[in-house]
């Protein structure tokens, strides 16, 4: 995924309005330098996951450990998104000062994960004992967690207030945006 420069331009013609034109190129800024890329790198990243077994095995690990490390880690391939766009939300986060949502929904996710684990891992609670892929699973399943939870505590304590938004399309202007296009 690609952003035009287009989207970087200025859209306010408010003078009274200077900040809003800061707000909307940091917001842009932020997606196209964190958000894009990091769905983008999701598939890359899965694809080298796949050959973790070969690596491995290159690398003079015994057979047994690599084909546990495998299954341990494409279990996780389907959550890559997830935790990318994690990462990506907690940064944009910092960038506004904003760090104790992502810091207190990671520490919540350590006690989820040890559980998860116990569960899938040891098969507690009726669940079939999985070893090392249920630690995968769990790992996977905890960070879609992290990123609905973060999304969530955005979400309910407006943490985007004061940024322009993508999705705020009130704040876009149609003629500032057509001005950089027809200055290329």
């Amino acid at each position: 995924v690609k952003l035009s420069c287009n989207w970087m331009a200025a859209c306010s013609d408010d003078p009274a309005a200077p900040g809003d034109d800061a707000a909307l190129y940091d917001t842009v800024k932020a997606i196209g330098m964190e958000l894009c890329p990091a769905l983008g790198i999701s598939v890359p990243l899965g694809a080298l996951w796949l050959g973790t077994e070969r690596l491995l095995l290159l690398l003079g690990q015994d057979a047994a450990t690599v084909a546990l490390a495998h299954r341990y880690v494409v279990v996780q391939i389907p959550a890559l998104p997830f935790i990318l766009l994690f990462v990506a939300l907690k940064q944009y986060l910092q960038a506004r000062g904003i760090v104790r949502p992502a810091m207190w929904v990671s520490f919540a996710a350590c006690g989820f994960n040890a559980f998860l684990n116990w569960l899938l891992i040891f098969g507690h609670c009726g669940l079939p004992k999985l070893g090392a892929v249920g630690a995968g699973v769990a790992t996977a399943i905890t960070e879609v967690m992290m990123l609905l939870a973060l999304l969530w505590l955005i979400r309910r304590f407006r943490l985007q207030r004061g940024a322009a938004t993508v999705l705020d399309l009130t704040r876009l202007r149609v003629k500032g945006l057509s001005e950089a296009y027809s200055a290329r």
